[in-house]
């Protein structure tokens, strides 16, 4: 399902992850006024095991993904709804105050570094 490892780049820690699930919607692209392009996605990551008894379980976590500029154009072109995904990236934790309660809130997202397609969801491929 993921596999952390940390990397020091100078002063800074970076957590690197690969992850493999299916996109829960078609990504969102959205452009800045810098002419940069970030799309927005999801995946579902279902992790299965028996227990004890011999009873199948089965836990699905949920992951933000982003991808920028070229990768993030390719992602918003190619990918959609249930395609199943490789994604290796970083792990960024995002933190802000709510405005409403004045709470401390956090969030983690990847920032996807490479995405490719599991070849299990795909019934057709082209090459351009």
């Amino acid at each position: 399902m993921h596999t952390p490892t940390g990397t020091t780049q100078g002063e800074e820690m970076t957590t690197q992850i690969t992850l493999v699930g299916n996109l829960t919607d078609d990504p969102e692209i959205h452009y800045f006024d810098s002419g940069k392009a970030k799309a927005s996605f999801s995946i579902a990551s279902n992790r299965t095991w028996k227990d004890e008894t011999g009873e199948k379980q089965e836990v699905t976590s949920y992951f933000k993904i982003e991808a920028w500029q070229y990768l993030g154009e390719d992602v918003a072109r190619v990918l959609s709804k249930g395609v199943r995904v490789v994604v290796q990236g970083r792990m960024e934790q995002r933190t802000w105050n709510d405005k409403a309660t004045n709470e401390k809130r956090n969030t983690f997202v990847v920032t996807a570094d490479s995405i490719g397609l599991g070849l299990i969801s795909v019934e057709s491929f082209q090459r351009r």
